[in-house]
């Protein structure tokens, strides 16, 4: 049975590999809804900018 103890052998290291990879993810977690938000507000404020901008120029 080398095949099958080498198999879970395997599995094992696959295992605590991505183990520490999470336990090693410093990553902040994100709150999509408060994101999204901001995005539309800095996107709100960009219009509102190239408006003056544009419309400044043809006074």
């Amino acid at each position: 049975m080398p095949n099958a103890d080498n198999k879970k052998e395997t599995e094992r290291s696959a295992l605590h590999a991505t183990i520490w990879r999470i336990a090693n993810d410093t990553r902040e977690a994100v709150d999509i809804t408060q994101l999204n938000a901001r995005i539309a507000e800095i996107v709100t404020r960009e219009n509102v900018l190239r408006t003056e901008i544009e419309g400044g120029g043809n006074s």
